[in-house]
């Protein structure tokens, strides 16, 4: 800001030139940027302690004619000292000794309009933005160094943006609808919204996380974060911004956000507000490597992406995986897994519980694809779930973190999945949540996301959330259908049938899914079971522990 100087009577300035006072004392100036609590700008930060760019200019008012006289440009440095940018163009006190008013701005190029920078991602041009004032009056003749204390005349924005769940990195951060030109009254340090040529435009934020802008209320869209994912926009409700204060936002970016508007709200008396933004399905563009991109509710709070395919084990590598399509099946390669392996060397009917990471209560590992059909060969002998104590047991922790098997049983995830939750209407049904069919001549179950749009051109289906044989018998989608109901979030959950030791029985015919819940009979556990006449939805089917059976891994949706 430019500082403002008192200077000599007129009639003495040509005896100052040539070095005389004439009585008069020179005006030692120092200065301060005013800090304060509540909103106002901590004392942190560019231009929170000294002035750091260019010089400030200050001006005097004679107590004759009650003017403020020609403006000189003074040089600030750290520490609070001011001097003359010129050696010649110093201010003295009245030689009568009369007081003096002295008032300043920051920066020196301030005008009587001001803009801020469009731009403040360099330290230049945030500086250049920071437009402040200060005054002393009726300042007697003293020896002693005048300060001149500053104040902010615009408002400091800071937002902490983190990435979060579904974001990797940050990119840019800007803010929208701001007015940046303010008319200046250097005299009064009064600042209003430039009437004219001040469209609301964007700012791009300092790469500290900052930027300053003229006082304003805002209503609307007004931060933009770009990140790896997306871009998230952030608005707000009629927020003023006053002059002098800091706002600070700490916002963490998750994949909820991406591709939405969400509404900032809850700021405290500090300025400040800490955004986490509401999980709805229609916020998601974003979606975790191998998962479909819908969401499904599983309980009133929860709700999954599921993976691309069922899961595989492939011996040769060692390597847990997501088959390439829903509907692909290769249950029987699974025939003889025990004897002749090694040629067949996929897997993708399990036991119970197995895993090939050790198991801290188990004792040890199980073969992913072990023949036994004892039940003690799948776990501890007693009632147990895969969860808790021995989540470690779950198929999920073979492909990574946050992958898990859903809950079955009376008020599980399955039968919520199935029976419960709120959806899309299609083609006529209200809350569709699934229907039989067959897609790319497999048949099996599609899974409709809570929020859905049936893709026009493709035939709707029939034999919504009916367990009989309607929509076995009727719905038929070929590859290029398919493919638009699941990039609309659509699941199929393939006819896999089941092995017992080394043989395969019913595929095609019958789909077994296993649950991540036992059963009060300790040899079994519940399994989402459907044929061309029903549905169970791992309620009330339970199945031997050592059965081999197809697991649909889901991943919690932030």
């Amino acid at each position: 800001m430019t500082v403002l100087a008192a200077v000599l009577l007129t009639g003495c300035s040509a005896e100052i030139e040539q070095g005389q006072t004439v009585g008069g004392m020179p005006i030692n100036l120092g200065y301060s940027v005013v800090t304060a609590t509540a909103e106002t700008r901590a004392a942190t930060n560019l231009n929170n302690d000294a002035l750091t760019l260019g010089s400030v200019a200050v001006s005097v008012k004679k107590h004759t004619d009650g003017t403020y006289t020609t403006t000189y440009n003074y040089t600030a440095a750290a520490g609070g000292a001011l001097s003359p940018a010129t050696a010649s163009n110093q201010f003295y006190y009245e030689t009568d000794g009369s007081s003096s008013d002295i008032i300043a701005y920051y920066p020196a190029t301030a005008s009587t309009t001001f803009p801020v920078q469009a731009d403040q991602t360099s330290d230049d041009n945030y500086k250049a933005s920071d437009l402040m004032w200060a005054q002393v009056t009726d300042q007697m003749p003293t020896n002693s160094t005048v300060n001149l204390e500053f104040s902010h005349k615009m408002s400091k924005i800071i937002v902490n943006a983190s990435a979060g769940t579904g974001v990797t990195s940050i990119t840019s951060i800007t803010l929208n609808n701001v007015k940046r030109k303010v008319s200046f009254d250097p005299t009064t340090g009064t600042t209003t919204l430039a009437a004219t040529d001040n469209n609301p435009t964007t700012v791009t934020m300092s790469n500290n996380g900052a930027a300053i802008i003229p006082p304003q209320t805002i209503d609307g869209n007004f931060i933009t974060i770009t990140t790896n994912a997306g871009t998230a926009v952030y608005a707000v409700e009629n927020k003023a911004f006053e002059s002098g204060h800091q706002y600070t936002l700490n916002i963490t970016v998750n994949a909820a956000a991406i591709g939405a508007t969400n509404t900032i709200t809850g700021w405290d008396d500090q300025g400040t507000v800490n955004v986490q933004p509401t999980v709805t399905e229609k916020q998601y563009v974003f979606f975790p490597e191998g998962a479909i991109p819908g969401l499904f509710s599983v309980s009133a709070t929860k709700k999954v992406f599921f993976s691309k395919g069922n899961l595989q084990y492939t011996k040769s590598t060692g390597k847990w995986s997501f088959m390439e399509h829903q509907y692909s099946t290769v249950e029987t390669i699974n025939q003889n897994v025990g004897t002749n392996y090694a040629s067949q060397n996929i897997v993708s009917l399990f036991g119970w519980g197995t895993s090939d990471k050790a198991i801290s209560n188990y004792g040890s590992a199980y073969q992913p694809y072990a023949t036994s059909t004892t039940a003690s060969a799948y776990g501890p002998n007693g009632s147990y779930n895969l969860t808790g104590t021995y989540a470690d047991g779950d198929w999920g922790v073979n492909i990574g973190t946050g992958w898990y098997t859903l809950t079955g049983g009376i008020g599980g995830e399955w039968a919520y999945l199935f029976n419960i939750r709120s959806t899309s209407t299609v083609n006529g049904t209200a809350n569709a949540r699934y229907a039989k069919a067959k897609v790319c001549n497999v048949q099996g179950v599609i899974l409709f996301p809570d929020t859905y749009s049936h893709p026009s051109g493709v035939t709707p289906p029939a034999g919504i959330n009916a367990t009989d044989d309607t929509g076995w018998n009727g719905n038929n989608y070929d590859a290029t259908a398919w493919s638009a109901m699941e990039t609309a979030g659509c699941v199929f959950l393939p006819a896999a049938g089941y092995r017992y030791g080394a043989s395969v029985y019913i595929v095609g015919s019958n789909g077994y899914y296993w649950s991540s819940t036992a059963s009060s009979n300790t040899d079994t556990a519940y399994t989402l079971s459907f044929t061309s006449g029903s549905v169970s939805p791992a309620t009330n089917v339970v199945n031997n522990r050592y059965n081999g059976q197809s697991v649909r891994l889901v991943r919690v949706a932030p």
